[in-house]
């Protein structure tokens, strides 16, 4: 929404941020009509309203090519949190140095010896859990977003999984009592 604003993504692979995450932000950026009546070039991993205001994918391979942008607003989006290196996150976050930087962590919590988790564990940054239990398709009971997780899904997982979880969840009437 910034004239000179920069948003840099990325996820823990290559297929990840350009099928994935920029599958979704393209398709996300034609239902709102995000863009239309602009002069805007979108490409793959790209949407660039001019030199100073994109959005871009970054690879997560190589981390020179997360290094170098400023702009007076920027964020930096990483999916997947827990699959990207600490050298990759280094570089983004070497890009934070103005006072309207931001960066936002995606991920689940799968992985102990990563970055996100560190950054979790530190205090020194606002952590905002999101639960599958709390979707509308486990919610409700019925696949109301296509595609996404849903009630079923989650028994199949509870009862795979060989710990115990710590929430309710209500299964075609029934109470199944798990601790998380």
């Amino acid at each position: 929404t910034y004239k000179d604003s920069i948003v840099l993504t990325t996820a823990s692979s290559w297929m990840q941020v350009r099928r994935n995450l920029w599958g979704e932000i393209r398709r996300q950026a034609s239902v709102g009509k995000l863009y239309k009546g602009k002069k805007t070039m979108l490409t793959e991993t790209m949407i660039k309203v001019s030199d100073k205001h994109f959005m871009v994918g970054i690879s997560p391979m190589i981390p020179e090519n997360a290094m170098g942008f400023h702009a007076p607003h920027i964020l930096v989006a990483v999916d997947e949190a827990t699959g990207v290196d600490r050298e990759i996150m280094t570089a983004l976050t070497g890009n934070l140095t103005g006072s309207n930087a931001q960066i936002v962590m995606i991920c689940n919590p799968i992985d102990k010896d990563c970055y996100a988790y560190e950054a979790e564990q530190s205090g020194e940054w606002r952590v905002i859990h999101i639960s599958a239990f709390d979707h509308p398709n486990v919610d409700k009971g019925k696949e109301i977003i296509p595609g996404a997780v849903t009630r079923e899904w989650i028994v199949d997982r509870l009862r795979a999984w060989p710990f115990e979880v710590k929430k309710n969840v209500v299964e075609a009437g029934h109470t199944i009592y798990v601790k998380w």
